[in-house]
């Protein structure tokens, strides 16, 4: 009876923590970003690209995209998402575009960042993320084009 009563506690306790855990880690969103994402702290704003940067992910041996952008208030990073996806979705940057910029206000690094949700250009959405900073690339395979999905 009481190693039946433990086996149940620690069946419990097991599944208690895989439930927080899969909370967290909702969607296959990256754990960092997961956390830094806060949807009390979205807004939009325009601004004038200055930079766009390629930043390699070591362990994914992935590219992500970035870009410096200036307003009249700052210049701030804006990270997009992953190169893959942004080359399928045929939205192209160029130094000087303006960009109304709708994303979360983090700090990455020790600097202020934006993390997009979306980004519009000349009348154009690029969407990136869903309102809860989920990405729209997530089980998508690389270079796959859109809505092909990868079989999870």
């Amino acid at each position: 009876m009481r190693k039946r009563l433990l086996l149940t506690v620690f069946i419990a306790l097991g599944a208690m923590m895989l439930s927080a855990q899969n909370g967290r880690m909702e969607k296959g969103q990256n754990p960092q970003q997961k956390r830094l994402f806060d949807k009390s702290t979205v807004e939009t704003f325009t601004a004038m690209v200055q930079n766009i940067q390629t930043i390699a992910r070591a362990e994914k041996k992935a590219y992500g995209i970035h870009l410096d952008v200036k307003n009249e208030q700052e210049e701030i990073n804006v990270h997009l998402g992953p190169a893959w996806y942004l080359d399928d979705q045929k939205f192209q940057f160029s130094k000087g575009d303006e960009l109304v910029i709708t994303g979360s206000r983090i700090t990455y690094v020790e600097k202020p960042a934006i993390i997009a949700t979306k980004i519009e250009k000349n009348g154009e959405i690029l969407e990136l993320r869903d309102d809860d900073g989920f990405p729209h690339w997530r089980g998508l395979r690389k270079g796959s084009g859109k809505g092909k999905r990868s079989k999870l």
